[in-house]
């Protein structure tokens, strides 16, 4: 069975035809649009930097896809279909935050010479090497004033931080690429859904009482007492206090009953609304937590029997979630009776892999040279083989029905009989969950993983080039 395909239809145009619908693929390396039903997308890249970027036409964003855990994911409507995910300044296991932004690397800082102060403009050109400039971006030319900025000792402590963060950008670029192996999920067994459904609560909501006390007596004799004093004086207050004393405690007992009776009433009206709120709160809220309950119920039965709907779902948006290399692109589609997922990964092209490498020297000067393109075919080679084994643990953390992982990766080349792109399979394997489980991925060879399963088909040479293959069928 074939759960997706592409169509060349020439000059940079292709159809690619999946479960999730159709979608549209034009341009060149480097820059090129998508169109599908989730809208469209513009694919920008430099080949060979290792910078790529995929940006949702009209959504003001760049998507970044981020690491989440499955007690994070929850569904997303859709069935089985494809998810592109795109890694701006590099987005695999162990990737940073900061990217390029250019061929060199600049800041700017201001240093007092002796023509004065100069605001400094310093970047690294192609080779590493540092550029000075002025405000206004013309290069120093000065020989003299050139000798003065080298020994000078704040400029160069500018210097080495931008030969240490090309380092760190370098090394980030790589790590795009490669570690998939190390960091994939433990797969867990039944056992890990049946606690969930042991531990399973429904949350409820206790009305809070009423916190303020009943007034009294003895509560609201200081208030009337304070008003008596404002309001029985005058001359008698110097000349006879103990006629003032009486007049007041008369004005205070005449008055008690009555504020008593009415600060009683605004206690009870207040009372009654808290208590009537309290009791709609816990009525709504207990009403939401009981169908919050039932639903994760309901979804962890259909996980331990690995529903068709409920796994597409998980599925799409795990692939949605998942931090992937460049611009790869996965179908997939679950087959329940089987118990077996199919995974299809659109490999992004090795163009895309960075293509220098940056290292300081014992001098203190920073050497930037191209990677070796056996190395270059070495982080392909794990990357595919790494990536694969990667989305299979991810795809059995789904559910214990699901028994079986097909994964089957491709790239586009150009066919020498026509001339055109054309899918190119480099690597089909069949996983077994249980010989998975068995595996300590995070310190095993991915590539010598991939050979020591059953059925797996992978033509790895001796200078790592990975040839075509026909793929597995699900």
């Amino acid at each position: 069975m074939r759960y997706r395909k592409r169509i060349s239809l020439g000059k940079g145009l292709r159809l690619n035809l999946s479960k999730s619908g159709l979608s549209v693929t034009g341009g060149i390396p480097g820059l090129s649009v998508n169109a599908g039903r989730q809208g469209a997308y513009l694919n920008t890249g430099i080949p060979g930097t290792g910078l790529y970027d995929r940006h949702k036409l009209g959504a003001g964003q760049t998507a970044r896809a981020g690491q989440t855990s499955r007690a994070d994911r929850g569904g997303r409507g859709g069935r089985a279909g494809r998810a592109d995910r795109t890694s701006p300044g590099g987005a695999g296991p162990g990737a940073g935050g900061s990217g390029r932004t250019g061929s060199g690397r600049s800041a700017a800082g201001s240093r007092d010479t002796h023509d004065g102060s100069l605001t400094l403009k310093i970047h690294l050109d192609e080779r590493g090497r540092p550029v000075y400039a002025d405000e206004s971006g013309e290069p120093v030319r000065d020989p003299s004033l050139l000798r003065g900025l080298r020994r000078d000792a704040g400029v160069q402590a500018t210097v080495q931080e931008l030969y240490r963060n090309t380092v760190v950008e370098h090394e980030q670029e790589l790590a795009a690429w490669r570690g998939f192996n190390t960091v994939a999920p433990a797969i867990p067994g039944r056992e890990h859904w049946l606690a969930q459904r042991r531990s399973l609560r429904q949350q409820q909501y206790t009305p809070r009482p009423f916190q303020d006390e009943a007034p009294t007596a003895a509560a609201v004799l200081p208030d009337l007492e304070a008003a008596a004093r404002r309001a029985v004086g005058g001359i008698l207050q110097v000349l006879a206090p103990w006629v003032i004393q009486r007049r007041r405690q008369e004005w205070v007992d005449a008055r008690l009953s009555a504020e008593l009776a009415r600060q009683h009433q605004e206690y009870t009206l207040a009372k009654a609304a808290h208590e009537a709120a309290e009791r709609d709160k816990a009525q709504r809220l207990n009403a939401r937590f009981a169908r919050e309950y039932q639903q994760r119920s309901q979804r962890l039965e259909a996980e331990l029997r690995g529903d068709q709907d409920v796994i597409e779902e998980d599925l799409e948006s795990l692939l949605e979630s998942l931090p992937l290399p460049g611009d790869c692109a996965v179908d997939f589609t679950y087959i329940q009776t089987q118990g077996c997922i199919g995974l299809d990964i659109d490999l992004p092209d090795m163009s895309q892999l960075p293509a220098k490498t940056a290292r300081i020297l014992a001098s203190g000067k920073l050497s930037i040279k191209d990677l070796p393109t056996a190395k270059r075919r070495r982080i392909y080679r794990d990357m595919t083989t790494g990536l694969s084994l990667y989305l299979a643990a991810h795809a059995f953390c789904l559910s214990p029905a699901v028994r079986e992982v097909l994964v089957s990766a491709y790239t586009q080349r150009v066919d020498p009989a026509t001339g055109t792109p054309a899918d190119c399979y480099l690597l089909s394997v069949r996983i077994d969950r249980e010989r998975l489980q068995s595996i300590r991925l995070a310190q095993a060879d991915p590539v010598a993983v991939i050979c020591s399963l059953a059925e797996h088909r992978l033509r790895l040479m001796h200078d790592n080039t990975l040839k075509e293959i026909e793929p597995l069928q699900i």
